[in-house]
């Protein structure tokens, strides 16, 4: 009876209210967000968002600021960032495919460097007295951090957006000290939203981890491949899905330091066992446990500290 329950009452928890659909692949490309960042990929790959950043580091350094090396860069940025604004405005953000903490995504790239230029572009505003601008800078990388945070990505989508949505309320702090005479409006999103973002994650990631297992059969099926077929447990690699990722929402409500590791523990043994040569069991299945073998407390531990430098 308590697996009966387990079965039953996992899914729903988990995909409850902003869980995974399926009608957003009838939106045409240009109006999905993350499609429009994948779309200047090649261009963000020639570019190093760590240039930008040496360049901060330089002038906080020395308190010179190389206006040529600075221009050039942002010249050679600035396609990408009017491609991001345009993405902004989009209300999709979702993509195909299954992602894990590890995994690389293209549509990241343009948004590291948009994140850079940003604060590039910051710094040129303070140096140049233009506080006003300087406010707008850092209101769009907060902004655009809690558009990736909400993206129906995966959590490294969610920890991407979190570090911008960061980033721009520490520049936000910084011009606060600078320009002490002028009342910023503050643009932080209540605590509770942050927690809700990252709780979406979890559901996104439950739903489309148990996608990938029906898409694997099916495609194995469609192949001939009869053999690697028999080696799929589909409903025990679900429910072992269905724990990891309740155990994750679970701790979710929880301070970090209450975090329960009993079922990880059991988890990661079940891994390892199957890695046995006895045990040679449900191969494609064990693949998939060991990228689902992430650790959300690490995740939440950053949540947590977002929240308690904004209360």
């Amino acid at each position: 009876m308590k697996r009966l329950i387990l079965t039953l009452f996992i899914p729903f928890a988990l995909f409850g209210s902003n869980s995974l659909g399926l009608e957003w692949r009838s939106v045409p490309e240009e109006q999905n967000g993350l499609k429009l960042l994948a779309e200047v990929h090649e261009e963000a790959s020639l570019l190093e968002s760590a240039d930008f950043y040496d360049i901060i580091d330089a002038y906080e350094e020395k308190k010179k600021w190389n206006e040529r090396e600075v221009a050039e860069l942002l010249e050679n940025s600035f396609q990408i960032e009017a491609q991001v604004r345009k993405a902004l405005k989009c209300k999709i953000w979702q993509v195909d495919g299954f992602y894990t903490p590890d995994t690389s995504a293209p549509e990241l790239d343009a948004f590291h460097i948009w994140t850079a230029a940003l604060k590039v572009r910051f710094q040129t505003c303070l140096i140049s007295n233009s506080p006003e601008e300087a406010y707008i800078n850092c209101r769009d990388l907060s902004y655009s951090g809690h558009m990736m945070m909400g993206a129906k990505g995966g959590t490294l989508h969610f920890l991407v957006g979190l570090s911008a949505y960061s980033r721009g309320l520490e520049l936000l702090s910084e011009l606060k000290s600078s320009y002490a005479d002028i009342d910023f409006v503050d643009f932080r999103i209540p605590i509770a939203d942050l927690k809700e973002l990252y709780r979406d994650a979890i559901r996104h990631e439950y739903g489309s981890a148990l996608n990938v297992v029906d898409y694997l059969v099916q495609q194995l099926e469609n192949e001939g491949h009869e053999s690697e077929r028999a080696l799929i447990q589909i409903e025990a690699t679900k429910e072992l899905i269905a724990e990891a990722y309740q155990e994750a929402l679970d701790s979710s409500f929880r301070e970090p330091s209450e975090y329960k590791i009993e079922k990880r523990e059991r988890i990661e043994k079940l891994i390892e066992e199957r890695l046995l040569p006895a045990n040679a069991k449900n191969a494609a299945g064990l693949k998939l446990l060991t990228l689902l073998n992430w650790h959300p407390e690490e995740i939440w531990a950053l949540v947590m500290k977002r929240s308690a430098k904004d209360e």
